[in-house]
């Protein structure tokens, strides 16, 4: 990873914006002049609050209508419950993990934490403190009205207020993940308010604690301002639920005017006109979704509605997430970083299931529901939507995502033009879907503050389905999250069996990559990269790169074969030049001849913290240019394979 120098500080101003600088900077002076310190006291505050008035989660379904979409899933949302009930929480979507809300002694003042917590990835110490696992104890005790989840939530409630004093500790530092945390405490206090367990004593302390809460958002609000991304948007969905949560008393006007200002300016600087988000990430970009669908539960409601031009926006990025889903499996291309964020998980679908807040965008901001009804439909259930659908369920189509094929097989291409700061650098990584199967798939992300090689190396051209030249980079890397001289795109054609773009990143060393891609109608997908020569500087070193599902393979004159559950899928390579063929698995080299970055190449991370083996398969030609390499993926032929298949498709649930 690069060092940044003046150089690369000055360039980064440029690219990023004189904006976002300034902000920096005028967070920074307030950390350097001790001006913040001093604005975040550590210490206690009052224990209670009188008249809590509780306007935090407008609509609470009846028993009975959560059990009509629920259907035959009603058991796999008491199991999770009860789950969190017996002290284990499902962090990022992944496996059930011990529930730990106690930071490591002793506390420090929450400025003077890094993006670890002694060898532990701090992002493992604010999950569990975002609360997020209220929202399922919530649901099960609206369907069932059993204390027990009530019980489990004020419990570790008081466990949380006793270890974590104000603005001291880990979970105090990130005022994204205070607002949050705010979030998930009054969906409780709503839902749980008429259990036994729901004191007016308790209901009293939780107001005091979500009153210092909204306090802690103001004073480094300058630093999600100058990140320009979900941080903002976060923190100003959290001084809007403040607003209207002490409705009447003398801060909640201005937390309401600030949050009010925040999301918009936010949402205008972050969303372009296109629908595409400011940090080209699938999950981010259902994070953006989810948060301005919160807000619409707010006094922000009214404001959203008579702004036409950020209204259309959001429309866009709704159709954006929508026109991402495989439909067969609700799942959808793990596009840029991935921190493992869900804050309104309000369906028993699977963490990778984006149909929830797709169907309800598609409710909230289209008018009508993307995906045939299904347990999916929960979310839009909890934000007040009617179910019914009264016209034809349409996806509509966009421009925005390059996509080809059908629902059985389909292909979308990355190819950006980027106006705020790349999270990874993969123009022109191609993701392909065959019957629910993502064949061939983005990395993800896996951590961002692990030791070397995983300090987000998954970022990198490397292990993305796109081509690397000498091994550099189509960007330049200067710290865990900032690229510099971003590679951009432009699609040179596309029709409906075919799309041809191209990117700029590598014409620092002379080199245009171009891609075609190419569907026959039936079971065959043609890939063609062409490295053409800006000016001749002699060879380059090639390298395209597929990472592909963990299956069964054999390889036979330059031809992968993939055991698959619905039949052998034939990857075929060629080239204008000789080569050699490496395959990886899990960091380590199983076939060919060992290579640079093998160790981070033949994994796949479905969510953070997560890393599941899967297949580098790594074609290296080095030659002059111009260079061409022909990637033909050979399917079975199923029935249906060439027919627009179903919309629809079960939850996949885990």
């Amino acid at each position: 990873m690069a060092k940044k120098t003046a150089g690369s500080i000055l360039r980064a101003i440029c690219e990023l914006g004189f904006r976002q600088a300034f902000w920096y900077g005028i967070h920074k002076a307030g950390i350097y002049s001790g001006l913040t310190r001093k604005q975040l006291p550590m210490g206690g505050f009052s224990n209670g609050m009188d008249n809590f008035p509780c306007n935090g989660w407008k609509h609470i379904p009846a028993p009975a209508q959560l059990a009509d979409v629920l259907g035959d899933h009603q058991d796999a949302l008491i199991q999770q419950a009860n789950e969190i009930v017996s002290g284990r929480v499902r962090l990022f979507g992944a496996a059930p993990v011990d529930l730990a809300l106690i930071p490591d002694q002793p506390l420090l003042h929450a400025l003077d934490y890094g993006d670890r917590v002694g060898k532990k990835d701090i992002k493992f110490v604010w999950e569990p403190a975002r609360f997020g696992w209220v929202f399922p104890l919530g649901r099960a005790y609206t369907l069932t009205k059993k204390p027990l989840y009530a019980d489990a939530f004020w419990s570790r409630f008081e466990e949380f207020v006793e270890h974590n004093p104000l603005n001291a500790g880990p979970n105090w530092t990130s005022a994204q993940e205070v607002a949050l945390r705010m979030g998930g405490w009054l969906f409780a206090a709503s839902v749980f308010q008429d259990a036994p367990s729901s004191t007016v004593q308790r209901m009293n302390t939780l107001a005091a604690w979500l009153f210092a809460h909204a306090a802690r958002i103001p004073p480094t609000v300058n630093y999600a301002r100058a990140q320009n991304n979900n941080h903002l948007l976060s923190e100003a969905l959290g001084l809007l639920l403040a607003g209207d949560a002490f409705e009447g008393s003398r801060e909640s006007a201005n937390w309401r005017r600030m949050g009010r200002r925040l999301m918009t300016e936010g949402l205008r600087l972050q969303v372009a006109d296109d629908g595409t988000y400011a940090q080209h990430s699938t999950n981010y970009h259902r994070m953006m979704l989810s948060l301005v669908m919160w807000a619409t539960n707010t006094s922000y409601s009214q404001t959203l509605k008579q702004n036409a031009i950020l209204l259309e926006k959001i429309r866009q990025a709704a159709r954006w997430l929508i026109a991402q889903i495989d439909p067969l499996t609700g799942y959808a291309p793990n596009l840029g970083s991935n921190d493992g964020s869900e804050i309104l998980p309000l369906s028993i679908c699977d963490f990778d299931d984006y149909r929830p807040a797709a169907q309800a965008a598609s409710r909230v901001f289209l008018g009508n529901p993307a995906f045939e009804p299904g347990p999916w439909d929960e979310f839009s259930l909890w934000l007040g939507l009617p179910l019914e659908v009264k016209d034809k369920v349409v996806r509509e189509p966009t421009s925005i995502v390059h996509r080809i094929g059908n629902d059985r097989q389909w292909a979308t291409l990355r190819a950006v033009r980027f106006v705020s700061r790349p999270s990874h650098a993969d123009q022109l990584h191609l993701d392909l879907w065959w019957e629910g199967i993502n064949i061939a798939r983005d990395a993800g992300t896996y951590s961002y503050n692990q030791d070397p090689p995983w300090e987000n190396s998954l970022a990198g051209t490397r292990v993305h389905n796109t081509v690397l030249v000498d091994g550099l980079d189509q960007m330049e890397r200067t710290g865990k999250f900032l690229w510099l001289r971003w590679a951009q795109a432009k699609i040179i054609a596309m029709a409906d069996q075919q799309i041809i773009a191209e990117h700029d990143g590598y014409r620092r060393l002379g080199v245009i990559h171009r891609r075609s891609v190419e569907w026959d109608g039936i079971s065959r997908w043609t890939i063609m990269d062409d490295l053409l020569p800006v000016k001749m500087r002699g060879s380059h070193q090639i390298c395209l790169h597929w990472l592909v599902a963990d299956q069964p393979w054999d390889v036979r004159n330059h031809t992968i074969s993939l055991q698959t559950t619905h039949g052998v899928v034939e990857v075929n390579l060629s080239s204008s030049s000789e080569t050699h063929l490496s395959i990886i698995r899990a960091g380590k080299i199983v076939y060919g001849k060992e290579m640079d970055g093998y160790q981070v190449d033949g994994w796949w991370s479905p969510t953070y913290g997560v890393l599941k083996p899967a297949l580098g398969i790594n074609w290296v030609v080095e030659d002059k240019l111009p260079i061409w390499i022909t990637t033909t993926w050979q399917f079975p032929v199923l029935p249906g394979n060439s027919s627009p298949g179903s919309m629809t498709g079960s939850p996949i649930i885990h």
